[in-house]
């Protein structure tokens, strides 16, 4: 329907003498318009808009799940056409208009959608949005770059760079005023705390692994629900013998917490024989899924291994017309939507789904439609191993920034 209302006709001559009667036509009428004629037809042309956009929204034809300015300039720009010709009396201005400045009719067109933007807004999972709020301010600092376009491969030299550049944010910039305050706070418990790593067998340098963790705030609690100075999960805590229930939370003493931050990099140490991946490992589970884990593994072999990994999902995202996911037990077909940049309604029918409801475990297709889009969801998806490389930075840039400031 849609490409039949916006398709030119088979005889593109006709059409175009057709369109300069009509240009001339209307050019003549101009004369004697009067401003509020002009208004009226306005009016008119705008509630068409609406009318035909309606029409769009309700189709949910593939590839939009609303239509943006780039969208609307490409299918609707017929109507575009119009609502110009309302405002400034005549085609030839009006086109004219269009080419020279496109943010005018984007202006009026979010101007005119107030009601139907603020109904889309109040649809959005807030704590969705609030967690994708601070993943882009944190991607924004991350040294460690993925793009789409370009190959993920990082290696040993990339992470000593990166280090450089976490030492700087935590000595002059803007993480200067955090780690001055968490050192300050680490000052009565900085011999303790060495002594309980030196004693795991753990460098007594690693105890400022809490800087990058928390500033060393031994109430800090993160939205993942990490809790304490080494920002320890529940389940982590518990099996390294620490109580964690509605009477008593370990997490938050911080000799107990130390000693099961050391244990746990120890263990890691033990499995790689190697410190920068023992940190690896204590920010994420990957270490535990490579599978040529063992202690005469390198670091390089490691950071190849997880580049191939971070690169096939950049392909995939790339070129397939999508991805699949296995259904968490929190996740809903709102959140996923959400998340993936996508309509609920398109997410439902893309997976010939019935109803709303998602099964734990389920796989779920997420279409893959334009760049914007791919980049979405190539950032969410990618998310962890972004981190993953840069948290290695992380602790080396801040053993780095206490060595120069207490030289």
């Amino acid at each position: 329907m849609f490409k039949e209302m916006f398709s030119p006709p088979s005889n593109l001559d006709e059409w175009k003498e057709k369109k300069d009667i009509q240009k001339r036509e209307t050019k003549g009428a101009d004369d004697s318009r009067s401003v509020e004629d002009i208004r009226k037809e306005k009016e008119k042309m705008i509630a068409k808009n609406k009318e035909l956009r309606e029409t769009v929204y309700s189709h949910n034809f593939e590839g939009a799940e609303k239509i943006t300015r780039r969208d609307f300039m490409k299918v609707g720009g017929a109507l575009a056409g119009l609502w110009a010709i309302g405002k400034y009396g005549n085609l030839e201005k009006a086109l004219n208009v269009l080419a020279a400045d496109k943010n005018e009719i984007s202006v009026a067109h979010k101007t005119e959608n107030i009601e139907e933007t603020k109904e889309e807004l109040e649809e959005i999972d807030l704590e969705t949005a609030e967690s994708e709020i601070d993943q882009i301010k944190e991607d924004e600092a991350q040294p460690l770059k993925f793009q789409l376009d370009r190959p993920i491969k990082f290696t040993v030299e990339d992470i000593a760079k990166a280090k450089n550049y976490w030492a700087d944010r935590y000595l002059e910039g803007d993480l200067k005023k955090d780690f001055d305050e968490g050192l300050e706070r680490m000052k009565p418990y900085a011999h303790q705390l060495k002594k309980i790593f030196k004693e795991k067998g753990v460098p007594e340098e690693l105890v400022y692994i809490s800087l990058p963790e928390s500033f060393f705030d031994p109430k800090r609690i993160s939205k993942k629900g990490a809790v304490g100075a080494f920002q320890l999960m529940s389940k982590t805590a518990r099996s390294y013998h620490l109580e964690v229930n509605d009477k008593l939370d370990e997490r938050l003493d911080i000799s107990k917490s130390a000693d099961a931050a050391a244990g746990i990099l120890a263990d890691n140490y033990r499995a790689s024989g190697n410190w920068d991946m023992a940190t690896s490992g204590y920010n994420s589970g990957k270490l535990w899924k490579y599978p040529k884990l063992h202690k005469d593994e390198s670091l390089e072999n490691y950071l190849e291994h997880n580049s191939s990994k971070a690169d096939k999902i950049r392909r995939d995202i790339k070129y397939r017309p999508f991805l699949t996911r296995r259904v968490a037990k929190e996740d809903t077909l709102l959140k996923l939507a959400n998340v993936y940049g996508l309509d609920p309604k398109h997410l439902k029918k893309f997976n010939k789904k019935k109803s709303d409801l998602l099964k734990k475990d389920e796989i779920i297709k997420i279409p893959l439609k334009d760049k914007q889009q791919r980049e979405r969801v190539f950032n969410f998806e990618i998310a962890d191993y972004k981190e993953n490389f840069n948290y290695m930075s992380k602790v080396r840039g801040a053993i780095e920034a206490v060595k120069i400031k207490n030289s």
